[in-house]
């Protein structure tokens, strides 16, 4: 049973939307309550009000960040429907607080921009009686328009893109990236030397584990996967003197032992414990897969040695990525970076099939766009070693079906606003061209 403090972990989507539903169904059958609904969906009141929520969660999940990556202050407070934000009050007593995610304010917000700013100003569109009300009245719908294309960008983004790095020393090139935050497991033969096929497990099927099990199955496999009791963050150590571990039953003399969730992204290192069960076969091979491990966990089944790994989530690019200089300069006296950018060599084939070479220069600014992916120049390092000779770069990697949205968005804004403000601003000019005239009269 999930606990108050959990309510930002519940996917509200489908009781959402079915809330509006019935609320629609409900204002269908009956003009009062109609005309109440579509007052209440488009009013100023619900506009400020998820505004004001806005505002302070946004204040929240910046101050959440001195204790939690930035990836989870996303997710507790952006991508949640609802949160529990927890005060400490004087004589150490704690007040709980219900309060709206960031994902149901954002859709309130939407609701109330179509209603109020599109049905409410297209009716009084309808009934204009002069064109320069008719184009204002326009351009306001416009706007509005607009506004709804930006909150539908971050939607589709939030559930639609894909994000992770791509790391390279000098001469080291790749076709995948990987991501900063999510998990899966691979299973594979591990005396396969080409052409290698994996059986994967997204992390949507286990990182719900705590104290309970799953079984995970496969036509092709000659055995049966049981994980349990999987943690984001935890490091190996001997059972001997580890308090609060967790540890298979093998006796192997190791332990997975939870760690607090790191403040930096890309830092925690998973793990989850193993049982493997060999079909027709009632013993079970116990192990722990650790996301830090510099082999997989092999075992025997059937007539072959199959391999199991925790890892990050791999994404495919749509070319492959030579990294053939890095550059950087820091300010005088500090460690900090003043320019650090990346030649590299980009090779996708064409539409004949044929290898095409580009040579590309990505820097702080200058991101790399192909077929949807963007790269952006994020990092570098070793930087706690100031001697290091070898430097690699980080490219941050993203896969957003919305990238030119908020372009679109703030083009869609800018100009029909613009023209509103011009029809009113005219309309002024002409008011007191007309009044300096009466008076002029008089």
């Amino acid at each position: 049973m999930i606990s108050l403090i959990e309510l930002h972990t519940l996917d509200l989507t489908l009781a959402f939307w079915g809330c509006i539903v019935a609320l629609v169904i409900a204002g269908a059958t009956g003009r009062e309550r109609r005309v109440f609904l579509m007052g209440w969906a488009g009013s100023f009141h619900l506009a400020v009000t998820c505004l004001f929520g806005l505002f302070v969660i946004s204040y929240l999940g910046t101050e959440a960040q001195i204790d939690m990556s930035l990836q989870d202050s996303i997710k507790k407070y952006f991508e949640s429907w609802m949160l529990v934000e927890r005060f400490t009050l004087p004589w150490d007593f704690v007040l709980s607080v219900p309060l709206p995610g960031g994902q149901l304010l954002m859709s309130l917000l939407a609701i109330n921009l179509l209603m109020g700013g599109l049905l409410r100003v297209s009716k009084n569109l309808i009934a204009a009686r002069t064109t320069r009300r008719k184009l204002h009245l326009g351009c306001l719908m416009v706007t509005h328009v607009g506004v709804v294309v930006l909150l539908a960008a971050g939607l589709v983004k939030l559930h639609l893109s894909e994000t992770g790095h791509v790391t390279l020393f000098e001469g080291q090139s790749t076709s995948e990236f990987v991501s900063f935050h999510e998990w899966e497991i691979v299973i594979f033969d591990a005396e396969a030397t080409s052409d290698v096929q994996e059986w994967i497990i997204p992390a949507s099927d286990f990182e719900d584990l705590e104290s309970d099990s799953r079984r995970f199955t496969g036509e092709d496999l000659p055995f049966e996967l049981i994980l349990e009791h999987f943690v984001i963050n935890g490091r190996l150590r001997p059972k001997s003197g580890s308090a609060g571990h967790v540890s298979s039953p093998g006796g192997d003399g190791w332990a997975l032992v939870p760690e607090k969730p790191a403040g930096r992204e890309g830092v925690n290192v998973a793990g989850i414990l193993a049982k493997i069960k060999p079909k027709g076969s009632q013993a079970t091979i116990p192990g722990i897969l650790w996301a830090g491990e510099r082999f997989p966990f092999t075992f025997p089944a059937g007539s072959k040695t199959w391999a199991i790994s925790l890892r990050h989530r791999i994404f495919e690019l749509p070319g492959e990525i030579r990294l053939v200089d890095f550059h950087r300069e820091l300010h005088p006296n500090t460690g900090m970076p003043r320019v650090f950018r990346s030649d590299v060599e980009w090779t996708e084939l064409d539409a004949g099939g044929n290898p095409n070479m580009n040579k590309i220069r990505i820097s702080m600014n200058e991101p790399l766009r192909r077929d949807g992916h963007a790269l952006f120049q994020a990092n570098w390092g070793p930087q706690d070693d100031p001697n290091a000779t070898r430097l690699y770069s980080q490219l941050e990697v993203t896969r957003n079906p919305s990238d030119h949205w908020p372009t679109l968005a703030v083009i869609i804004i800018g100009i029909s606003m613009s023209l509103a403000m011009s029809i009113r601003l005219m309309g002024y000019m002409r008011q007191q061209a007309s009044r300096r005239l009466g008076e002029g009269k008089s």
